[in-house]
């Protein structure tokens, strides 16, 4: 299910995280629990499809997770949800578009 207010995830939506410094990292996450100020999220497979040398694109595989779920407070009121993963990386709803990702020479796709 997708959830039609941009401030309120619904269980099933996906989340993504870009990170990386040198390289762009793609992580999927998957809501599987929501309250009023948390929302639980489980990591999940990513489908990778490389584009040129070092770039790809990336789409998340719903249902594969790969590994368990943590909670995150819910932030709300910036034109959509989010929550941040770690210290330098943050996740959002997401568009249903690939990622794009690139990675430095000499990393393993």
């Amino acid at each position: 299910m997708t959830s039609t207010d941009p401030d309120r995830p619904a269980v099933g939506d996906i989340a993504y995280s870009s990170w990386g410094y040198d390289q762009t990292n793609i992580d999927y996450y998957q809501v599987v629990k929501v309250s009023a100020a948390s929302v639980w999220l489980r990591p999940v497979a990513a489908q990778r499809t490389e584009t040129g040398w070092a770039t790809g694109t990336t789409e998340p595989l719903p249902g594969q997770f790969t590994g368990p779920a943590f909670r995150r407070k819910l932030q709300t009121g910036y034109s959509r949800w989010g929550v941040t993963i770690t210290s330098y990386a943050g996740a959002w709803p997401w568009d249903g578009a690939p990622q794009g990702t690139a990675a430095t020479p000499n990393q393993p796709w």
